[in-house]
């Protein structure tokens, strides 16, 4: 069985939105490993992060607080978490989107035929 597709969304606010993407990604037709960074959010927040993680093994919430310096830098020790834990792709989504069941089987396929 290959490396489980990671899904990684930086958070800083949101909460309706980001509960909405989280839900997207658990439906998701391929299984994921979901790492929600939590940049600095509101404590109430903060606890519905973790109550998800509790309830779904395949999500992670790191927290940095202070954040760290930029989106950047949030993305690419993400990344490299990511890659260190063996895995082969990643799909990096913003809190505020929704997205379609197969949207991460479509994308893992496309890249196939780069």
């Amino acid at each position: 069985m290959s490396a489980p597709i990671w899904a990684i969304m930086p958070v800083l606010a949101g909460p309706e939105m980001t509960i909405a993407a989280v839900s997207d990604l658990l439906a998701q037709s391929v299984p994921l490993q979901i790492l929600i960074v939590n940049q600095g959010v509101e404590d109430d927040f903060r606890d519905q992060l973790e109550k998800i993680a509790e309830q779904h093994p395949s999500v992670m919430v790191w927290h940095h607080v202070p954040s760290l310096p930029s989106l950047a830098a949030t993305w690419n020790r993400s990344l490299d978490a990511a890659w260190e834990a063996g895995c082969e792709q990643a799909f990096v989504v913003n809190n505020d989107v929704r997205l379609h069941r197969e949207t991460v089987e479509v994308l893992s396929l496309a890249q196939q035929y780069e």
